[in-house]
């Protein structure tokens, strides 16, 4: 698929008790996408609270693209994340609105 031309969010949805299960793997989780933020790919991530999954906003990447990279996660590959989901977000109200 062509890179994305606005905004995807991606959503994990979390095992239980996800806070204390992911220690031994938050690093490795984090550095697995430092790439993307570096680039200015990925905007914004994180669990909600309480932390029964998380949201991550990316521009300017395909989808099967962050689908690959969720399923090589640390925390996929632990058995951490029981659903991934990629939805494309047409953001029309804010600073960075592309409508």
């Amino acid at each position: 698929r062509a890179l994305s031309s606005g905004y995807i969010a991606m959503h994990y949805k979390y095992v239980e008790n996800v806070v204390e299960l992911r220690r031994p793997y938050r690093q490795a989780h984090l550095q697995h996408w430092k790439q993307l933020v570096d680039s200015g790919h990925l905007l914004l991530a994180g669990a909600y609270d309480p932390a029964d999954g998380a949201l991550f906003i990316f521009n300017g990447v395909s989808k099967d693209t962050l689908e690959r990279l969720a399923m090589s996660d640390p925390y996929h590959e632990a058995g951490l994340v029981k659903d991934v989901t990629t939805k494309d977000w047409k953001v029309v109200v804010g600073k960075d609105a592309l409508c």
